[in-house]
């Protein structure tokens, strides 16, 4: 599964923190090193959090594996 590299840009909404924009800038080359399950756990608690909702519009791959 590649890695991408994004660019969120969010702001706050009261207390809760709203994505604007997710886009994909770049993508990482294959590299044993990376940590996938930190990084996949990471994301989804993030994503449960609400630090980075889950995009509206199919236009962006998804970046977590479901």
């Amino acid at each position: 599964m590649p890695m991408y590299l994004l660019k969120v840009t969010a702001k706050r909404e009261k207390e809760k923190p709203v994505t604007i924009n997710r886009e994909i800038i770049g993508e990482l080359p294959p590299d044993p090193n990376y940590w996938d399950a930190a990084v996949n756990f990471l994301l989804k608690r993030m994503e449960a959090d609400g630090w980075l909702p889950q995009p509206d519009h199919k236009s962006l791959k998804r970046t977590v594996a479901s």
